[in-house]
């Protein structure tokens, strides 16, 4: 794939089968595709295919990634949390060996950003209804995934990238500032 006229923003999602979305810095959603897996062990959840892992991402060419950070809730059994962390840490090699920046996001914090309430009883119809609202056009998409994961890496790329562009607005004012400030130093001699 040639470059893209825009900056492209992957957001990752780990959950029962994992998915990754890649949206344009507009916000416009390029792709969601299931997180490649190897069926290992019966007993344990699959382990990320990062052969295919990174052949998507070196396709898409992410300019920023979002991750989100893996709970594991008490009781969870070691292998699956070992499958669960193993998940983790193949997408943050893939990303780092690119070299993509990529930041770990809790999942209340992009929850709350999106106004998503984060009880888990009204969390999942509530992310859906957004994704929906987005991106009308990838209803199908999102309902025919497994699990939550298609339309939560979605948000988790458009919680993101709204972090992000909040933040270069907020650099942008304060070094307008700073130079306004400059001026009124060179003024006031």
């Amino acid at each position: 794939m040639a470059e893209h006229p825009f900056d492209v923003i992957a957001g990752v999602h780990l959950g029962k089968k994992g998915a990754i979305a890649f949206i344009t810095d507009n916000l416009e959603l390029l792709s969601v595709i299931d997180v490649p897996v190897i069926f290992e062990d019966p007993d344990v959840r699959p382990s990320v295919d990062t052969w295919n892992l990174a052949a998507i991402i070196r396709n898409w060419k992410p300019h920023k990634a979002f991750i989100e950070r893996v709970n594991i809730p008490d009781g969870t059994s070691a292998k699956r949390h070992f499958a669960l962390k193993g998940a983790e840490a193949a997408i943050e090699g893939l990303l780092g060996g690119k070299p993509i920046p990529y930041t770990f996001v809790n999942p209340n914090t992009w929850k709350t950003k999106l106004g998503i309430p984060a009880s888990r009883q009204n969390a999942k119809d509530a992310a859906l209804s957004e994704a929906i609202r987005r991106w009308p056009e990838h209803t199908k998409t999102f309902l025919a995934g497994k699990d939550d994961s298609r339309y939560k890496a979605c948000l988790i790329a458009v919680s993101g990238a709204l972090n992000e562009n909040n933040l270069q607005i907020k650099n942008a004012r304060r070094k307008k500032e700073e130079k306004s400030n400059q001026l009124c130093l060179f003024f006031s001699f």
